[in-house]
């Protein structure tokens, strides 16, 4: 199936709405042309004013389709795009009649499908934006959604309470029901007819947050998930007034910007045709959004005139009453297959076999760049099984142009609960590895015969530059600073704690970095081109963030956080 690539143009609909102008957005940033739908021609002046320049360079046009319903309303608007990102719907809960939710919502999808079909048979590929309300439905206990999933009751809620049912149920039956009769067109219409060669993908998020770029005249004109937010975490009159178990009620979320680039991707990865993908960031609950947002240091926080909402701070319970399975879009084309072994399940396998399962699970995971199809790929792994060994990486940095230099020892001691980090190792486990090995690496790198490495960079540590205890919780520690933690070491002894240790070891493997660097330069004298080499040293404190290998053991830092946070 042919996607689309920059270049071609794609239709927007609804493309003033909240996600729809940063799809607008991402794609012209990406090289696409853009043909937006607007209900009326004042609605396309703000959005002319936004995207001036691609205006002017011809490169986005705004069309007014007054009627999203009515019959052959997108006829004009399908004519010579190369794709389609179907975004027009209503996201209103001021209303009564379901019927206000769900004949825009189906007739509209419908809508441009059926255009697409009578009016540009070249189209590569049609993007829906449905919504995680046509898979999840609400319940007591926790579970897992995947695209698998339909909300089937809010359709039967519909239909037993008409009018009386709740207008969030509207809203969830109305998305259902539109993607549920698109997917029904597109098997009885185009995939079984066989008449076209473009096909369907339709995005399911969740709660979508971030930075409105919409016209925005007033917090009542916003859209209902930025109001929703504005409500709890912004305005002080809405936020007191409701209860709190409101800001216990756990949801998932997702940033608008990553959404707006899962849109791009949709049109791009050739595995997402015929799929529903879940996009979303993970869960939440209101009182984090509180939390968050009052730590800041802001004039928004600071106002004393309208001070940010403070909630119930003490709520700390985890969201658990809905998750969401994640899809990570640009790794689409290995997650779209349902039998597909999960990257957990691959790692337990590889840990289970015999032989050398470290690279060969890192082998799995960057495959993509193990071979880049015209012989050598762009991704090698070799073993260096003692790197405290002479000449450890003599044959690792033959033909290299440079080394990033991560590898050290980062032990947490006793694994008994309370243990203290690192206070079971002795000096030496922790001292001797990161010195002599670093010290190996720069001697491989810049003494053997085959080496012709221009720069060598050097992972230390901010434990490497500030010093404890601190004179004052305001203390700056700057790059010509330099840890503490030899010379509490030579105090304490034995008796110091794993964390003096760990300072320790990174405070005298960076000094010896850079001392052979000098001694070095000594030796070199003037820098020849093409004959120097130069040393950089980055010095990160905590590092957390996603751990890309499941089950690997993990840094101190992220275990850490594991710890008090999870």
């Amino acid at each position: 199936m042919t996607t689309a690539h920059p270049g071609d143009t794609v239709l927007v609909t609804g493309a003033n709405g909240y996600i729809a102008i940063w799809v607008v957005r991402k794609l012209l940033e990406n090289g696409y042309n853009v043909r937006g739908t607007v209900r009326k021609a004042e609605k396309g002046e703000y959005l002319k004013k936004y995207f001036e320049s691609y205006v002017r360079q011809g490169r986005l046009e705004v069309i007014v389709v007054e009627d999203i319903t009515k019959e052959g309303a997108f006829d004009e608007a399908v004519k010579g795009v190369h794709a389609i990102e179907h975004m027009a719907s209503p996201v209103h809960v001021d209303v009564d009649d379901p019927e206000e939710f769900i004949r825009p919502a189906v007739d509209g999808t419908l809508g441009i499908l059926k255009s697409a079909l009578k009016n540009n048979l070249a189209i590569k590929r049609i993007v829906i934006t449905s919504s995680c309300a046509a898979v999840s439905t609400v319940a007591p206990e926790a579970r897992t959604f995947s695209e698998a999933d339909w909300n089937e009751i809010t359709i039967n809620e519909i239909r037993e309470q008409g009018q009386q049912a709740s207008r969030t149920t509207k809203y969830r039956a109305s998305k259902t029901l539109a993607e549920k009769g698109a997917w029904k067109f597109y098997e009885e219409n185009v995939k079984k007819e066989g008449r076209v060669t473009w096909d369907v993908v339709a995005l399911n998020p969740p709660m979508v947050f971030g930075p409105g770029i919409q016209e925005i005249s007033s917090p009542s004109a916003l859209n209902a998930s930025l109001k929703s937010w504005y409500d709890f975490v912004y305005s002080p009159s809405a936020s007191s007034a409701k209860p709190k178990d409101a800001f216990e009620v756990s949801n998932s979320w997702v940033d608008v910007r990553d959404l707006a680039d899962a849109h791009v991707l949709a049109l791009e990865k050739e595995e997402a045709g015929g799929q529903r993908i879940i996009v979303t960031q993970g869960a939440y609950i209101w009182q984090e959004w509180l939390d968050i947002a009052n730590a800041l240091h802001s004039s928004l926080v600071e106002k004393p005139s309208n001070p940010l909402p403070k909630g119930f701070p003490e709520i700390t319970a985890q969201p658990q009453s809905l998750t969401y399975k994640i899809r990570v879009m640009p790794a689409i084309s290995q997650l779209t297959n349902p039998t597909a072994e999960s990257p957990c399940d691959r790692w337990n396998r590889l840990h289970r076999d015999e032989g050398s399962w470290k690279t060969r699970v890192l082998k799995e995971c960057f495959a993509v760049y193990m071979s880049n199809g015209g012989g050598e790929g762009q991704l090698e792994f070799i073993v260096v099984e003692d790197f405290l060994k002479e000449n450890a990486f003599d044959e690792a940095v033959k033909g290299v142009d440079g080394v990033v230099h991560l590898a050290s020892l980062v032990q947490g001691g006793s694994a008994a609960p309370g243990a203290e980090y690192g206070a079971s190792i002795d000096v030496d486990e922790l001292i001797k590895p990161a010195r002599d090995g670093t010290l190996n690496v720069l001697k491989s790198s810049t003494s053997s015969p085959s080496s012709n490495v221009k720069r060598v960079v050097y992972t230390s540590s901010t434990n490497a530059i500030f010093q404890e205890p601190l004179t004052s919780p305001h203390t700056v520690f700057t790059e010509a600073d330099w840890g503490c933690g030899p010379e509490i070491l030579k105090e304490q002894g034995s008796k110091a704690s794993g964390f003096v240790k760990y300072m320790a070891s990174k405070t005298l493997a960076e000094r010896a970095a850079w001392e052979y660097y000098r001694q070095s330069q000594l030796k070199e004298g003037n820098k020849e081109e093409g004959g120097a080499w130069d040393l950089v040293v980055l010095n990160p404190p905590f590092v957390l963030g996603p751990n890309l290998i499941p089950s690997l053991p993990v840094a101190a830092g992220v275990q850490w956080w594991f710890n008090v946070v999870i």
